[in-house]
């Protein structure tokens, strides 16, 4: 993990020198892949997502995405344990639309950015031992901060973390079959129309 943070930090001390616009306005689709990972004690995994949005201005805009997640396996539940599950695993994905406010930084190549808005969630939890699935289905809160860079009037690069929230019944110690804190770290390429 270590060494991808420094791989971002050089590339974007690298494109510091040069000069373009951040937050274009208008339409813009992209894709972003990452790591994802959810506070119940799930193993951090494959995270993609297919993203399509409208920047009203260089300040603001809006978002709809479709992320997927990798299966991941959770640990730490002692309960599922002692009645013969010896793996609990978890798929998740999540279609989401989010208001966007940007802060142009320097020369204007560079963005900050925070987002919030709510996604429609789909988690689906198995049981080994028995075979047990059980999915649970639900609109949460999403919130989110990014950092982007603008090479040119086209393609623009960000490094985002997002959060969706837990179901309000969710623990640690009882996962099923609830909506889990899920968190991302996504490095995302776009194309501005």
């Amino acid at each position: 993990m270590k060494i991808m943070k420094y791989k971002i930090m050089i590339l974007v001390g690298l494109l510091a020198f040069q000069t373009a616009r951040a937050a274009i306005p208008g339409a813009y689709v992209g894709i972003g892949s990452g790591v994802g990972y959810d506070n119940s004690g799930g193993s951090a995994g494959f995270a993609a997502r297919v993203f399509g949005g409208y920047n009203f201005n260089k300040n603001f805009g809006l978002e709809a995405a479709y992320f997927n997640y990798s299966d991941y396996k959770i640990s730490g539940f002692e309960l599922f344990e002692a009645s013969g599950a010896t793996t609990v695993s978890r798929s998740l994905n999540a279609a989401s639309l989010v208001g966007k406010g940007y802060l142009p930084l320097g020369s204007g190549a560079f963005n900050l950015y925070a987002f919030g808005g709510a996604a429609y969630v789909t988690s689906t939890t198995e049981y080994n031992m028995p075979t047990v699935t059980k999915t649970a289905r639900g609109m949460r809160p999403m919130y989110g901060l990014g950092a982007g860079y603008s090479f040119n009037k086209h393609f623009t690069m960000n490094i985002e973390y997002s959060q969706i929230l837990a179901s309000s019944n969710s623990s640690s110690s009882n996962p099923d079959p609830n909506i889990p804190t899920f968190n991302t770290m996504m490095l995302n390429l776009s194309y501005n129309f």
